[in-house]
């Protein structure tokens, strides 16, 4: 039996061209990865602590493949979490209570700030959004493939979430200021959408 589960919307935006290629153990588009990862949890628990209504976002720098490495992330929690809650999800995200992170946490060479922050994650269709007050933001819609069908990958080498199908988008643009990283990229670049169970 599971200590804890999660579930919700989980969507990335970076600075590679679509389809990211570091889920293909390729390396960055532009030689590093620098993006934004989000999930708003609609339900879960760990023990007795409720997790459903959360938004968690983590800032995530590769200096090259994502395998090799020496990744630099910020892990943003919303401010509605009360002190229970931010300590069960620092664990879970950091990879401390085992799942689905404790297989990427190898990867992390520092983990340069966790910090609650306002943040606001909109689930509208084929299009997603994330702001971090005054921190960072972006936005994602699917790319329409043939027939108007979504464009998926399924089972990549790398993802955060293994196994299932996962939606194909571009960016709308993304901004991030914050311990010292300052990015924005223009409209085009890639994204991923899924919806995610995790537990440990």
């Amino acid at each position: 039996m599971s200590q804890w589960e999660i579930s919700g919307e989980f969507f990335d935006s970076c600075n590679c061209e679509a389809s990211c290629p570091c889920v293909f153990l390729s390396p960055p588009t532009e030689g590093d990865c620098k993006g934004l990862v989000s999930w708003s949890i609609s339900s879960g628990k760990s023990g007795d602590i409720d997790l459903g209504g959360r938004n968690v976002v983590m800032a995530l720098y590769a200096p090259g493949p994502l395998t090799e490495g020496n990744l630099r992330v910020a892990l943003y929690i919303d401010d509605g979490a009360d002190g229970q809650q931010m300590e069960e999800l620092t664990g879970i995200f950091g990879g401390q209570k085992g799942g689905h992170f404790a297989n990427i946490a190898p990867l992390i060479g520092e983990v340069i700030g966790v910090k609650q922050a306002p943040i606001e994650i909109v689930v509208d269709g084929k299009s997603r959004s994330v702001r971090i007050d005054g921190i960072g933001e972006t936005s994602i819609a699917a790319i329409e493939g043939h027939d108007g069908a979504d464009v998926t990958l399924t089972d990549t080498p790398l993802a955060f979430v293994p196994g299932g199908a996962q939606t194909v988008a571009k960016s709308s643009g993304l901004t991030y200021n914050d311990f010292g990283f300052e990015w924005s990229h223009p409209t085009g670049k890639g994204g991923l959408m899924a919806p995610f169970t995790y537990q440990g």
